[in-house]
């Protein structure tokens, strides 16, 4: 662990961010504590308090850096792959590699229900996703790859639903590769790509 002077501060604070999103993960919101962290980290917790006033706050900074590092692994996917493939990475990227991460982003939409700052957080987080999609359908009409007779907000509003959806029901017991071909079938449906490629 960097020493806490100025030009270390921003790369120790990802380096705690990084392991409360392990721990918290593993161990799940409740369960975690500071001193988890920060033994995991290999530092004080008194170290953290000079980061972090409490875990909500850290909690606060994890999940800004989840969403920034989704958002820019989807614009690197809708960049070079074909948009039901890009939105099958992202929904990857919900998944994650096990239950963990999955069991992470539940703790915290909980937290949201009681906590304002989190619950801002998540809606302002949405509401880019929902706008970026919208437009990226827009596109897709604009060019004849969607269908034109649904507005693209409700088609981006279903896409992001339906993959929220799928993504938690890995913790019910239903294979990954399942949830991605229920999405592949129904993202078809939603932006009507299987009557295009059969009008043509």
């Amino acid at each position: 662990m960097p020493k806490v002077i100025p030009e270390y501060r921003e790369e120790a604070k990802k380096k705690i961010i990084s392991a409360g999103f392990e721990m918290m993960s593993q161990k799940g919101y409740c369960a975690t504590t500071l001193d988890d962290i920060a033994g995991h980290v290999g530092v004080s917790k008194t170290t953290l308090y000079l980061y972090f006033s409490n875990k909500e706050d850290l909690v606060i900074e994890i999940i800004r850096s989840v969403h920034a590092d989704i958002e820019n692994q989807a614009i690197e996917f809708f960049k070079t792959e074909p948009v039901l493939d890009a939105y099958i990475h992202v929904l990857d990227l919900l998944m994650g590699k096990d239950l963990n991460r999955i069991g992470f982003t539940h703790d915290i939409l909980a937290l949201s229900a009681r906590n304002p700052t989190i619950r801002t957080i998540h809606q302002e987080h949405m509401n880019k996703i929902i706008e970026k999609a919208a437009l990226g359908i827009m596109c897709l009409q604009k060019r004849g790859e969607a269908r034109t007779n649904a507005d693209p907000r409700t088609m981006a509003l279903a896409l992001v639903s339906l993959m929220s959806g799928l993504s938690s029901l890995a913790l019910k017991g239903i294979e990954p590769e399942e949830i991605r071909q229920r999405f592949y079938e129904t993202g078809n449906i939603i932006l009507g790509i299987s009557d295009i490629n059969r009008d043509q």
